[in-house]
C-alpha cells in the first residue's frame, strides 16, 4: 500500500526511463524484453521509495537495503517473470483487455493471462530461491 502511495505519481517518469534504458540497449521493438525493463524500473522506483521510508531518508541505508539479496532475487523475478509472460501471451496469441469486448470476454481474457503470469511467477521464484539457495551451501562448504 505504502509503495502504490509512494510511486503512484512516478509511473510517467518509470515509463520515461525504461524507454530510454530500452533504446541505450537497442531493444526497442522487443515487447518481452522492454517489458522486462520497465518492470525492473518500476521494481526499482518502488523499492527505493519503500527503502527511503524505512529507513527514515538515510540514503547510505536504503542503498544496502536495495542491495541485499533478497531484493535483487525480487528484481530478478520481477524482470523475468514480465519477460516471460509478454513472451508467452504473444506466442499464444493471448488477447489484450479491450474496451470495446464485453465483460465476459475481458473476464475471460484477464483469467487467461492471470493463470499464465502465476504459472511463470512460481517458476522464477522457485528457480531464483533454489539458485540462491544452491549459491549459500556452495560458499559455506555445506553442498
Amino acid at each position: 500500500m505504502l509503495a502504490a502511495a509512494v510511486t503512484g505519481p512516478v509511473t510517467g517518469v518509470a515509463s520515461n526511463i525504461s524507454g530510454g534504458v530500452s533504446a541505450g540497449l537497442g531493444v526497442t521493438g522487443n515487447a518481452a524484453m522492454e517489458s522486462a525493463i520497465s518492470a525492473g524500473v518500476r521494481s526499482l522506483i518502488g523499492k527505493s521509495s519503500v527503502a527511503l521510508v524505512n529507513n527514515q531518508g538515510d540514503l547510505g541505508a536504503a542503498l544496502e537495503e536495495l542491495g541485499s539479496s533478497s531484493n535483487l532475487r525480487s528484481l530478478a523475478t520481477n524482470m523475468v517473470t514480465a519477460r516471460l509472460v509478454t513472451q508467452a501471451t504473444n506466442t499464444l496469441e493471448v488477447p489484450k483487455i479491450s474496451p470495446g469486448a464485453s465483460v465476459a470476454e475481458n473476464m475471460a481474457v484477464a483469467a487467461r493471462r492471470g493463470v499464465i503470469e502465476a504459472s511463470i511467477r512460481v517458476g522464477a521464484e522457485a528457480a531464483f530461491g533454489a539458485g540462491a539457495e544452491l549459491l549459500g551451501r556452495s560458499r559455506c562448504g555445506r553442498g
